[in-house]
Order: C-alpha cells, then sequence, then structure tokens
C-alpha cells in the first residue's frame, strides 16, 4: 500500500483545510462570546420597574437588589454631605442606621481616633474635619456605585423600588 506522492499531497491539503476551518469556527465562536459579554456588561444588572422576567434574562445578574443597596441608592447626597457638615459623628450614625451600612462610621471613627494624639500640632481638624468628610465620602461614593449598579439616576427611582420591601 504504497501512495503516490500527489495522493500524500491530496490529503494533507484536506487535512490543512479541515484545521483552518475548524480554526475559523473556534474564532467565530470566540468572538460571538465576547460580543455577549460585551453586551451583557453594558446592561444594568436590575432592570428598575422591569418585571422578573426582565430581572432572570441576565443569568449573571443577581434575581433582586439587597435592600441595603436600595436604601444606599436612595441617599440624598447633597443633603447628606450637609449633614455631615453640620453634625458630624451624629450624622455619620443616623446613615449608617438608615442604610444599614457602617463602613464610614467605622472607617469615621478610625480618623478620629487616629486625629486625637495629633489636635495640639493640626487644632483638631484630623478629628473634627476629617472624620465627618471620611464618612461623607464614603457615603457618597457607595450610594454613587449603587445608583450605577441598580441603573437608576435619583434617589426618587431608589425610594419607588423601596417599596417592593416594606409594607405601608
Amino acid at each position: 500500500m504504497t501512495q503516490t506522492i500527489e495522493q500524500l499531497q491530496a490529503e494533507i491539503a484536506a487535512l490543512k483545510a479541515e484545521r483552518a476551518q475548524e480554526a475559523e469556527a473556534n474564532e467565530v465562536r470566540k468572538l460571538q462570546q465576547e460580543l455577549a459579554e460585551l453586551k451583557a456588561e453594558g446592561q444594568p444588572k436590575y432592570a428598575p420597574g422591569g418585571s422578573q422576567d426582565n430581572l432572570n434574562s441576565n443569568p449573571t445578574a443577581p434575581t433582586s437588589p439587597s435592600e441595603v443597596d436600595i436604601k444606599l441608592a436612595s441617599v440624598r447626597q447633597g443633603l447628606c454631605g450637609f449633614a455631615h457638615f453640620m453634625g458630624g459623628p451624629i450624622a455619620s450614625v443616623y446613615y449608617g442606621s438608615k442604610t444599614g451600612y457602617w463602613v464610614p462610621t467605622l472607617a469615621a471613627t478610625g480618623v478620629a481616633v487616629v486625629g486625637i494624639p495629633f489636635m495640639l500640632v493640626d487644632l483638631g481638624f484630623t478629628a473634627f474635619i476629617g472624620a465627618p468628610a471620611t464618612s461623607a465620602i464614603l457615603l457618597i461614593t457607595q450610594s454613587q456605585e449603587k445608583r450605577r449598579k441598580l441603573g437608576i439616576q435619583m434617589p426618587e427611582q431608589a425610594d419607588a423600588m423601596m417599596a417592593k420591601f416594606s409594607n405601608f
């Protein structure tokens, strides 16, 4: 069973063509997968005001946002900054209890504790200005992030979403 050179060359050419088709098919699959991932990234994880079917259309997204996420998104950011400016630690504790998100309060407490030894040097700036500013910045930043993830723009939209979690 000896094959001629022409037969071997034809068989090699057929195998090369088959592999090229497989490589092209793999490349098309990769590009389709990348396109699907990019489309999924561009869509909000939660459809505000949407039905449960809309929420489940993205299999990687959680079925519904948590209550803490919605409470953070409903923070009025300007009022939060003003409250921290005027009320300092009281505002920090208030927003921590209102949202259930205590990280800004704990961080501000840490800044205040670190600032106490430096009070003579910086005239209390770190303890009495830095701590409320830290809390306000962390809370406002987290609120903006939750709004972005929920696909909403205004705190009133978060209030409307919150109606699903509570009974009046």
